[in-house]
């Protein structure tokens, strides 16, 4: 949260009332996909997304009568050490715990769209600047085919439905109990 959402709010504090004075500017929050969809056990870093997104959607209301624009950029899988600086705590942390196995299948289900989706961090820059030069640019943009594709299916089905299009898009081992027995 200190990274995601407060050091983004410290940024746009700080030079939007440049931007009010000048009456024109853009103001563009580096997502993820993440905004819209959640991994397991990641829970706390998609809240961070999530809640920047509300803030970012507020905010886009807040500066149209001064000329600012808002966007999001919401990049999928990027070939970043992002990976190495996650940290696990509590029983996770010492291999125990119920969520174990979903832990193991969920790292090698990242390892695998890494190598099959990930685009380079220049993909991002490039979607930034496009985003900034252009001021018919949606609020939201998706970087990656991968992004593009969950963000489109996000839409297309409901929620129980793209939880179990993205067990599958993961190829996570972690089946449903059937609630009846």
């Amino acid at each position: 949260f200190e990274t995601n959402l407060f050091g983004a709010a410290a940024m746009v504090q700080a030079a939007l009332p440049g931007m009010r004075a000048a009456g024109r500017g853009v103001v563009i929050n580096v997502s993820s996909i993440g905004a819209q969809m959640v991994d397991p056990l990641l829970g706390y870093y998609h809240a961070s997304k999530f809640a920047l997104a509300a803030i970012s959607e507020a905010l886009a209301m807040e500066c149209r009568p001064f000329g600012v624009r808002v966007a999001m950029i919401e990049p999928g899988m990027v070939d970043t050490g992002f990976s190495g600086a996650v940290r696990v705590t509590g029983a996770l942390a010492r291999d125990a715990g119920p969520y174990t196995d979903l832990r193991a299948s969920l790292r090698t289900a990242f390892a695998r769209w890494r190598r099959r989706d990930a685009i380079g961090p220049e993909a991002v820059a490039r979607a930034i600047v496009a985003v900034a030069s252009d001021p018919r640019a949606p609020f939201r943009t998706q970087v990656g085919e991968d992004s593009r594709y969950l963000a489109r299916t996000r839409r297309a089905l409901g929620d129980e439905a793209f939880r179990e299009e993205l067990i599958r898009f993961l190829g996570l081992d972690w089946p449903a109990r059937d609630p009846a027995r």
